[in-house]
């Protein structure tokens, strides 16, 4: 059971080690989520993996991520899609919030449109990121794998066989 969890972290550690690899090579790009404009359809803490798109075909609905001019990363759904003679221009709203962002974004400033989102893990690929993060999620391994080997060791005491048990409760 100790043994499957620990295989389980260390899976997770590698498919976001790869991921976050594999991501650019791709085209992509991964944020991860810390404001709650977006919750619940995005919740704090989740990654999102964003595919280039042209502007052209964005639409209404649509959840794509901006970098403004100040370097800023935004989340958000597209609100209204407006022509005009500068270009066109977008306007956001977070889903969670009562009204659509200030400023209407110009075409320039998108990234791209979410692809998809993964709760919790864009939590983990910070944590992972940092050295006391990934030195924890190694060491909680090792624990789960001796922990695993020592509970394995104790099960196979003769103390814990049947036979034993029954013959230490028939003697009484």
């Amino acid at each position: 059971m100790l043994g499957a969890l620990a295989l389980g972290l260390l899976v997770v550690i590698v498919v976001v080690g790869l991921g976050m690899r594999a991501a650019p090579l791709l085209g992509r790009e991964l944020f991860t989520i810390t404001g709650g404009s977006m919750e619940p359809t995005i919740p704090i803490g989740s990654m999102v993996v964003v595919e280039p798109v042209d502007p052209d075909v964005v639409a209404v609905g649509d959840v794509i991520t901006i970098r403004a001019d100040n370097g800023v990363v935004v989340t958000h759904r597209v609100a209204a899609v407006t022509d005009g003679p500068s270009g066109r221009t977008f306007q956001l709203k977070g889903d969670a919030n009562a009204t659509a962002d200030g400023a209407a974004v110009p075409a320039h400033e998108i990234v791209g449109r979410v692809a998809v989102s993964v709760p919790w893990l864009g939590s983990v690929r910070s944590a992972l990121a940092e050295p006391a993060g990934l030195t924890v999620a190694i060491g909680v391994i090792f624990l789960l794998v001796a922990a695993d080997a020592l509970l394995g060791r104790l099960a196979a005491r003769p103390w814990t066989s049947p036979e034993v048990v029954a013959e230490a409760r028939g003697s009484r």
